[in-house]
This record gives structure tokens, sequence and C-alpha cells, in this order.
């Protein structure tokens, strides 16, 4: 990965199809320095690649690594594992966990060639981008300013946001809600490149359209990022619960009317009084009842 990295300092994606396989080799040469490294790229830092039996070591002055790979909801308690739940490792990771995760039929519907070809030719044109170098080869950033009414919204957003961390009760998602800050400012660059990609927009500011864009994707990954701890966390265990009243909680909506959740338990076979019973008797585990006929789930998944 180090010589990869050399030849190519702007930037390179490593890609684990089982991410397990990434961090469990975390302690593979000394313990803690994987960790520290890859904290240390998070933030763009100068890393140097410099260990025993290489010809010669290696020096990054703009360290840029992708992460991507899947991983099992099982496995995800080993992620947490040692201090990476408490050391602002896993602050740095954003999760995808899709809502239906049941088997689908095989079918013949095939994706439209069109689709294909032009995200062949946005993704070669972002890799194409001209850039300047310095005398070592390092790329040489390029400042990109906010327009005036999107800096006014981001910022409107970080003061929401900032609220929000200081009346986390909760540790490790008031760390990750302070990480996605870094997120916002990032997705606020890339939607404002793959739109000028696509002809959308200019690159001499990033626009007000990014922005809304950046922040909406915050508010998904802020959501799975609840759901990541809430299955972490022992103290959120489901089990006990019977199979069928799970499913019936993942189908709920996060906050809920009593008679939306009748409407929701009837698709599921259960009855009005089943169901309040079912509020009643998981109230304070499963369900907060924070007003009058509504309720909130305590566990995110």
């Amino acid at each position: 990965m180090a010589f990869v990295h050399d030849g190519n300092k702007r930037g390179i994606c490593l890609y684990a199809d089982e991410l397990a396989s990434w961090f469990k080799n975390f302690n593979r040469y000394s313990k803690g320095s994987e960790e520290q490294f890859w904290l240390s790229v998070f933030s763009g830092k100068p890393i140097i690649f410099d260990r025993k039996g290489m010809k010669r070591s290696i020096s990054i002055k703009h360290s840029f690594i992708s992460v991507i790979g899947t991983i099992q909801q099982g496995i995800l308690k080993e992620l947490a594992k040692g201090d990476r739940n408490q050391n602002g490792f896993l602050d740095r990771i954003l999760f995808v966990l899709p809502e239906n995760l049941n088997k689908q039929y095989w079918n013949k519907k095939e994706l439209d060639t069109h689709i294909s070809r032009d995200w062949q030719k946005i993704t070669q044109k972002l890799i194409d981008m001209a850039y300047s170098v310095d005398e070592s080869g390092n790329p040489i950033s390029k400042e990109i300013r906010f327009e005036s009414t999107a800096m006014r919204l981001l910022m409107e957003w970080q003061h929401e946001n900032t609220d929000l961390c200081n009346q986390e009760l909760d540790e490790q998602l008031g760390g990750i809600y302070s990480k996605l800050e870094i997120y916002a400012i990032r997705f606020c660059l890339i939607l404002q490149i793959i739109r000028w990609t696509c002809g959308e927009s200019s690159l001499d500011f990033i626009d007000e359209t990014s922005v809304r864009g950046a922040i909406e994707l915050i508010a998904y990954f802020r959501k799975t990022a609840q759901r990541v701890q809430g299955i972490i966390h022992e103290s959120y265990s489901l089990e006990g619960i019977p199979t069928d009243n799970i499913k019936l909680y993942r189908a709920l909506p996060d906050d809920f009317e009593t008679a939306e959740g009748i409407e929701v338990a009837a698709n599921f076979g259960m009855s009005p009084d089943s169901f309040k019973r079912f509020l009643k008797d998981n109230k304070e585990k499963l369900f907060e009842n924070y007003k009058h006929g509504k309720y909130r789930k305590i566990i995110l998944l």
C-alpha cells in the first residue's frame, strides 16, 4: 500500500470485501500503531512508511486513503473492541445500513447500458482533472470557497449540530456527531465537483445546492451511526424478544403515535390491544413514551 500511495499521491482507495480482515490485522506489526496510522490518515496528516524489509522509507506529505468494504452486523462488536469505540476510531467510519435486508428473488431486469456508460464518463473525467504539483511531486491543494448563502446555511447547520453534541448524554454519539462536521464539509466539496462533472455547476465556489445535499447525507449517516451504536452496546440487546415482535419493531417509525403504530402492527397480524400491551410491557426498554400517545424507539436498528 505504501508504494501504491507513493505512486499516486493524489490518493488511493483500499477495498476490503470483508472489513473484518482489515481491522483484525491492526496489531500485526506493533500494538496500537495501525489504529494511530488510520487516525492520522483521516486528518490528511503526513505519514512515513519505514518498516523492516522495505528497500527505502516512503514519505507522503498529504495522505489520502479511502477505505470501503462490507461487514456483517454480528461482527460490529468486534470492530468496537479495544479502544476503537473510545479513541475516536469508530467515529470516523460512515455506515450504510439498508432498511430491507430480505433476500430478493432472481429477476431478468438489466441495468440500462447508458447508466454504466455515463458513470464511466463521470469517473474518468474526475480522474483526468488537471492538478499542480510542487518540486517534490506532491499535489498542491486548490482552495474553493463557499458562496455567501451556502456558507450561511452551513453555519446554521453547524450551530444545530453543536447543540446536539452538547445535549447528547452518550459520549460515543457525541463524538460521532462532532466528526460529522468534518464529513459535512467534505460532502459539500464532493457534491460540488460531481455536479460540475455532470455540467450542473461550476468550480468557482461551493453553492447552496451542494450544501443542502451534504446536510441530507449527514442526516442519513447520523441515523445509521445511532443504529450501529445500538447494535454494539449490549445494553441495547433485543434478546428475549420474539422474532415477530422484532420484525414489527423494525417496521415502526423512529417516532410514532399509538394509532400509527396500531396500523403498522395490523400488517403483522397483531390486534390493537396486543400492540398496546406490547408498548406497555416494553416501555423504557424499547420505547420512550415522551408525550401522551406518542412514542420514540430507544433502539435504532
